[in-house]
Formats: C-alpha cells, sequence, structure tokens
C-alpha cells in the first residue's frame, strides 16, 4: 500500500504530464462546458497511429471487475490474449465444481442435472439464505442451471465463436455474480 506522500507524488506527477500533453497540443478540453474532459487532438491522433494504439480496441479490466480470486486467476490469462471461449469455458466449469463441492456432491454430478440436485428450490441441498420467498429461490436455481446450459455446455460439444470481448466480459462477469450467491448458500 503506497504512502499519503506516495500517492500525492503521484498525483503530481500524472498533473504535470496531462499538463504537457495539453502545451503540445496532443489533447484538448472536449467543449467549454466540459473543460475537465479531454480527447485528443488531430495530432495526438496521429501520435496514437504511428504508436500503433488502437483507438478504436475496447479496454476492459477485468482485473478489477472479477471480485472472486479464483476465477479471476483461472480465467483472466485467456481474457487477456482474446481466448474469449476458453476464458468462458473455464469459468463455468469453476462455477460447476464449486457447486459440486459446496453441496457435497460427488464427481458424477454433472452439469444442469449437478444444479437441480444442489439448487432446485424445492429439493436442492443448497439454499440462499437472502431468497426471501420460494420464487425467489427458483430463480437462483433456474440462473444456475440456465448459465450451465448456455454458457458451459455448448464449449464442452463444439467450438462456440466467442469473439466480442465486451459480450464475453459480461459472460464471465455473470459467472462472478453467481460465485457472490453460491458463497451465500448454506446447506438445507
Amino acid at each position: 500500500m503506497k504512502s499519503v506522500r506516495e500517492v500525492e507524488a503521484d498525483r503530481e506527477s500524472l498533473f504535470e504530464h496531462w499538463v504537457d500533453l495539453e502545451r503540445q497540443g496532443i489533447i484538448r478540453p472536449v467543449d467549454v462546458h466540459n473543460p475537465d474532459w479531454k480527447v485528443l487532438t488531430k495530432r495526438g491522433k496521429i501520435i496514437a497511429e504511428k504508436m500503433n494504439f488502437d483507438l478504436d480496441e475496447t479496454r476492459i479490466d477485468m482485473e478489477s471487475l472479477i471480485k472472486d480470486d479464483n476465477l479471476r486467476s483461472l480465467v483472466i490469462g485467456d481474457f487477456n490474449d482474446q481466448k474469449y471461449e476458453e476464458a468462458i469455458f473455464k469459468a463455468y466449469k469453476h462455477l460447476e465444481e464449486r457447486v459440486r463441492a459446496k453441496a457435497g456432491l460427488s464427481p458424477t454430478d454433472i452439469g444442469t442435472s449437478l444444479m437441480v440436485t444442489a439448487l432446485h428450490h424445492k429439493s436442492g441441498k443448497l439454499k440462499v439464505p437472502s431468497c426471501a420467498v420460494q420464487s425467489e429461490e427458483e430463480a437462483v436455481f433456474l440462473l444456475f442451471k440456465g448459465a450451465i446450459q448456455l454458457f458451459k455446455n455448448p464449449s464442452s460439444h463444439r467450438t462456440v465463436d466467442w469473439n466480442d470481448a465486451v459480450r464475453s466480459a459480461q459472460v464471465i462477469l455473470f459467472a462472478d455474480v453467481l460465485l457472490g450467491f453460491l458463497d451465500q448458500a448454506v446447506i438445507r
């Protein structure tokens, strides 16, 4: 963790660089109503293109978005290497393994039948205490079952063309949300 002095020094340095970019005509305010918001000037765009920056490429900081440490360590390399199908498959395989372990089930319990045995709103081994009524328990069950059916099973049987970084990030982050529910779950 940085000290207050180090943070202040970083801010000072960042501010100096920001001022230099503006002074050199690389960035400018968006407009007179938003002077603190900056965009690249024509000169800035030319410099960025010469440095091979892809100005249209979406940057997603999955490292800071994924809350579950185990999930993050499993998928971050593949995601950053644009191997989205592999990252998604690993995310949902991990979800399946965590459900199995939490419910105390055997390795032969897999896929959607695992979700039924573990999370079914009437007969499942697990219950999420934050669910106030049975319809919410059913919703949790359906979310887990649907996620395995839609995001894990297809990649188990065929190549799935996950080529959109944003959509792939959303699918992985949904696994992260489900893991948060699973962490709350208790044995019924």
